[in-house]
């Protein structure tokens, strides 16, 4: 984390970090309570809550919320008492919310000082947990206690500061916090890094893709890994298809059970959307050629899930009626299922059912080498056209 500030503030947090860390305050823990409770600290009370834990905040001005807030990117809010009753007017006060507060709390341990946002966080993190969506500022606070004395070194500099810095001095307090004081060229203190106890410095995350999967990810990046291996399991559901214990069933009850239409039941759907995903990703088309997981409305759309012996759903394709006559619009088979006549098994009964149909565009090397096989490349679009122009 680097912050920039006022010279004369600068200075103010250099002096209140080398004078003596004090005790802890427990009169701060009652007070964190009541700001959970209240939703608002107002300034009056924020200035009081860090003069109670470290003295050294107000001893040497470091603790002017007016200076903390620009420099850690917090703005006053206007709050005002719930009135009784419905009044016009009401007396405004400046604040910060509970989780700002929980913020400014946070950043100034980070800095060294002797404040601990623990009893405020645990009043807050129920509520946090149970929310999708989370602001940069809750997001810190959520995780906090994952975090805390892990953090990057974190760095204060005047505004403007953009000279190179070389180390001066340096100590650690009772804590285990790191001070670093680096000078400029002309000697003076230009930079403030703080590190953290427990603060590990982790080699840079590797850009890296899957073999398995092909997404690509950050490995050493716990938020990038965690998201690969959530997209991993999805993925390898038809990437590498076991049998299915739902087309097991449907085989002995359905006459035609890979059929997928608009009145066939959603886990069907959400089986062609898969492979239709598969499919736009695999050629990097601009969207996916089934409606949603939940359904096609198309009545004219008919899916067909491509499956082996086992029961395993190793591929899709689906026909849609296209103003004279039906077009094969996607074919997209499992990579370790490929070549094994998946489609050859079928063809003749596509023939059947749905005439001489078109073969869309654009239309892989792959399944030019099928259509010649078959005798059938003049079924693609635009093929048969050129060649009786040729004729």
């Amino acid at each position: 984390m680097a912050f920039e500030t006022t010279k004369e503030h600068f200075d103010q947090l250099i002096h209140a970090l080398r004078d003596e860390r004090p005790r802890w305050a427990s009169a701060a823990t009652r007070a964190l309570r009541a700001v959970a409770v209240q939703g608002w600290a107002l300034k009056h009370e924020i200035e009081d809550l860090l003069t109670h834990m470290d003295p050294r905040l107000e001893r040497y001005s470091a603790g002017d919320p007016d200076r903390l807030l620009p420099m850690f990117g917090l703005r006053w809010s206007d709050v005002a008492f719930r009135p009784r009753k419905v009044v016009r007017d009401v007396m405004l006060h400046v604040g910060l919310s509970a989780a700002e507060t929980a913020f400014l709390l946070i950043h100034l341990e980070e800095l060294g000082f002797r404040v601990d946002p623990t009893p405020l966080i645990s009043e807050l993190l129920p509520s946090l947990e149970k929310r999708r969506l989370l602001s940069n500022v809750e997001l810190s606070v959520f995780r906090y206690s994952r975090t805390r004395g892990k953090n990057p070194p974190c760095r204060v500099k005047p505004y403007g500061s953009q000279c190179r810095t070389w180390p001066l001095q340096s100590w650690k307090d009772p804590e285990g916090y790191r001070v670093q004081l680096h000078g400029d060229e002309s000697g003076d203190i230009a930079l403030l890094e703080v590190h953290a106890p427990r603060f590990r410095r982790r080699p840079e995350p590797v850009e890296t893709v899957c073999p398995d999967c092909g997404l690509t990810y950050r490995r050493g990046d716990p938020e990038s890994s965690e998201c690969h291996r959530r997209e991993h399991r999805k993925r390898m559901r038809y990437l590498n298809p076991q049998p299915d214990v739902r087309i097991l069933e449907a085989r002995q009850s359905d006459p035609d059970p890979e059929l997928v239409t608009s009145l066939s039941p959603p886990w069907k759907h959400g089986e062609m959307y898969d492979r239709a995903y598969a499919f736009k990703r695999e050629f990097r088309y601009d969207f996916v050629q089934w409606q949603s997981r939940k359904g096609d409305d198309d009545r004219q759309a008919h899916g067909y899930l491509i499956t082996d012996d086992a029961g395993a759903i190793v591929g899709a394709c689906a026909f849609r009626w296209r103003e004279s006559r039906w077009g094969l619009q996607w074919v997209w088979i499992s990579p370790l299922h490929r070549r094994q006549g998946h489609l050859g098994r079928r063809w003749q009964d596509f023939r059947k059912r749905f005439g001489d149909f078109q073969v869309e565009s654009p239309v892989s090397e792959a399944m030019r080498a099928f259509l010649a096989r078959k005798g059938d490349s003049d079924l693609i679009e635009g093929e048969s056209t050129l060649a009786s122009d040729r004729l």
